[in-house]
């Protein structure tokens, strides 16, 4: 059975909300609904290569989405699955030059908030690719349409359900004083994080540090997301899974570097990776 985020310690309770509005009662229900939104994740990857840039970059990202390690390992074992759908969503919407398009996407990224908090990194790295893309005005008008639409989703929810976002971050904060991430000083996290991040990602960090190098704008907006993400702190230990939803964001990136000669090598190596692990380490997964 896939497993739950820990909600009702403090979480945005988006996944509880969605269980209950299906009337989903039983493991194999669940299993369908994340295994199943968890797998829309690839082709949402190439449709988003394809609109930023080609069908070559498109092909690549999404089939190296499919054999990256965290895919391979937590892809259908979590709900971190399903979020990376409802960040790519509202990614693809966010980068679109029509003004309707956008506005929906903003209200997607305020939906996916619901579920994970993390998940505005990902609108975070829509703006940043916005703005080398179209300039710093459309970038700037982007942003302010995603801080109106989850202001406005927010105050809805507490007006028409009673919810307290306010309370309910308290609540996650509590939950990481508690919890393992507090096992360690925030020094470890400062590097520990992204390293086990990166480390799961396996040749498509390398590959994504190339076009890094070449100033390539996914990857550059991808390591600003990380490095924010990692001096804050918000969320820390189990980075390999709970930023899953980052990780198409690096297959896009690591595609514009990665040479035609060297791709069936790279699925290849990353496939035998995920299985070393599964096989030498004794995770839950």
């Amino acid at each position: 059975m896939p497993t739950l985020p820990a909600h009702a310690a403090g979480h945005p309770p988006g996944l509880l909300v969605l269980i209950d509005w299906l009337g989903i009662t039983s493991p194999e229900a669940l299993a369908a609904l994340t295994i199943g939104a968890g797998e829309l994740a690839g082709p949402l990857v190439y449709a988003l290569g394809r609109s930023l840039f080609d069908e070559t970059t498109a092909r690549a990202a999404a089939l190296l989405f499919v054999f990256v390690p965290t895919s391979l390992l937590y892809g259908a074992t979590s709900a971190d699955a399903m979020y990376a759908t409802l960040a790519l969503v509202a990614v693809f919407c966010l980068l679109s030059k029509r003004r309707a398009v956008v506005v929906a996407g903003a209200v997607a990224l305020a939906l996916a908030s619901f579920f994970s908090y993390a998940l505005l990194a990902a609108g975070g790295w829509a703006g940043l690719v916005r703005w080398r893309r179209d300039g710093f005005r459309p970038m700037v008008v982007t942003a302010l349409t995603c801080a109106a639409a989850l202001v406005l989703f927010y105050a809805a929810l507490e007006i028409f359900t009673g919810f307290d976002v306010v309370a309910a971050i308290d609540a996650t904060n509590l939950r990481y004083h508690d919890g393992i991430a507090n096992v360690r000083p925030y020094a470890f996290w400062v590097f520990g994080s992204p390293a086990a991040f990166l480390l799961m990602l396996g040749p498509v960090a390398w590959f994504a540090a190339r076009s890094l190098a070449s100033r390539e704008i996914t990857s550059v907006a991808l390591t600003a997301i990380i490095v924010v993400t990692s001096l804050i702190g918000y969320t820390k230990a189990e980075t390999e899974r709970i930023w899953l939803f980052l990780v198409p964001l690096a297959c896009i990136a690591a595609s514009r570097a990665l040479p035609e000669r060297a791709f069936k090598p790279v699925l290849v190596a990353m496939t035998v990776q995920a299985f070393v692990i599964e096989i030498l380490f004794a995770t839950r997964w």
